[in-house]
């Protein structure tokens, strides 16, 4: 088998990264080998929580204004938020490796031009030449690990364009007490 793998290391990292964003289902195929578990994300999330607490009170829920892009590394997370947005009836796009790039385009757009208020957005799928200059706040509520990743996720809406802003505002939601710190 010549496929590379990932570093127990860092599957571990990942591990504690997902248990720190939220209550999880963990399926164990092989209890002493970490990179084959599965973790599935679920409420409540600490991190949606205080997303939430974010937007509402910048008035990202209510009336007209800039938008807010939102970014995680796992998707899990992105359902989470916008299954929450969904229920406080608020219009939102999402942008995650399982759009195709009609679908990607069009929630892109939207948001632009105005038509939904909040941005949700996986590192890997968002990361990387995508203008989202209507956001005047960028909520990572994940870090990637990679330096790189993270300087190009906020370089999504702090770039060439956003000077239409006062400012472009970036928040870290960190869990206390995790490897998040």
């Amino acid at each position: 088998d010549f496929a590379p793998r990932v570093p127990v290391k860092e599957t571990k990292a990942d591990r504690l990264q997902q248990i720190a964003a939220a209550a999880v289902e963990i399926e164990k195929p092989d209890e002493d080998d970490i990179t084959t578990w599965k973790i599935r994300m679920k409420d409540p999330s600490p991190k949606v929580d205080v997303l939430m607490e974010i937007l509402g009170d910048g008035g990202y829920l209510t009336g007209p204004g800039p938008g807010v892009a939102v970014a995680a590394v796992h998707k899990d997370l992105i359902r989470l938020v916008s299954d929450r947005l969904a229920a406080a009836e608020v219009r939102h796009g999402i942008i995650t490796g399982d759009q195709s790039t009609a679908e990607r385009d069009l929630a892109l757009a939207r948001f632009q031009d105005g038509h939904d208020r909040v941005l949700l957005f996986t590192v890997a799928a968002g990361s990387v030449g995508l203008d989202m200059t209507a956001a005047d706040l960028l909520v990572n509520i994940q870090r990637p690990w990679s330096m790189v990743k993270a300087v190009q996720t906020e370089g999504r809406v702090h770039r060439i364009g956003s000077e239409i802003h006062q400012s472009v505002r970036i928040i870290d939601v960190v869990t206390e007490g995790t490897i998040e710190e």
